[in-house]
Order: structure tokens, then C-alpha cells, then sequence
């Protein structure tokens, strides 16, 4: 028996990408809309009228920066999440101490409001991302 290597290349579609755990993959957006999976040039991504200089390289960047951003706010909005559930446990814990209490309640706040700054920052991303029409 015998295994062949199969090639894998990068696409929008669902044929080519996905999400893990709600993180966006790096090249989302620098693909053509066919079933090739291919990755687009800077050049293929150039807007600007003929006679002005190009701007196909600063929108590969940008859109990989702007996947990147979207993946380390949601990193962020998991860790949010893991301190609102450590905050919890502090709680149950603390055993009707009342520093204990005040301590897991203001890690709790602290989780939350970094959770909200997180969907907000993500949504941001995507609103952005949505407007740039490639």
C-alpha cells in the first residue's frame, strides 16, 4: 500500500478553508473565487487607475494584518473568558471570605469588559475587511 502526498493550496471557498476554533486563516481574502484554491499575486490585487502608482502590495499586507488582528482578538476573547471561569472559582472558593469574594468579583468585571473589548475589536476587523471589496 501506498500513500500519496496531496497538494493543498489556500482559498475562500469552502473547498480550501475553514476556521479552527474560530480563528480565521492567514490567506482569507488572497484567493480567486474558483475551486483553484490559489493564493493571488499583489499585483492581481491592484485597484489603482492606470498612470497612478500601485497598490496591490499594501492590500496583501493589509489584509494579512487584518487576519492576524483577528486572530489575536479572539486569542484575547478565549483568555477573557478562561478568567471569568478562574474569577468563578475564586469565588466558590473563597469560603465566605470576604476579600476572597471581592477579589474573584473584580476578576470577573475585569474578564468581561476584555470579553466586550474583544467582540468589539473582531467585529471592527470584519467590518473593515468587508469594506475593503477585493
Amino acid at each position: 500500500m501506498t500513500v500519496a502526498p496531496q497538494t493543498v493550496f489556500a482559498a475562500d471557498n469552502p473547498t480550501c478553508a475553514g476556521r479552527f476554533l474560530g480563528f480565521p486563516v492567514w490567506y482569507r481574502g488572497l484567493t480567486d473565487a474558483s475551486d483553484s484554491c490559489i493564493i493571488k499575486s499583489p499585483s492581481e490585487l491592484n485597484t489603482a487607475a492606470s498612470g497612478d502608482s500601485e497598490n496591490g502590495l499594501q492590500k496583501f499586507i493589509l489584509i494579512i494584518a487584518l487576519n492576524i488582528i483577528e486572530a489575536a482578538m479572539m486569542l484575547a476573547g478565549y483568555i477573557a473568558v478562561f478568567f471569568v471561569l478562574y474569577g468563578g472559582f475564586q469565588y466558590l472558593t473563597s469560603q465566605g471570605d470576604s476579600g476572597g469574594a471581592v477579589k474573584a468579583r473584580t476578576t470577573i468585571t475585569n474578564a468581561v469588559i476584555g470579553l466586550m473589548i474583544s467582540i468589539a475589536a473582531v467585529a471592527i476587523v470584519n467590518f473593515i475587511f468587508a469594506g475593503l471589496k477585493i
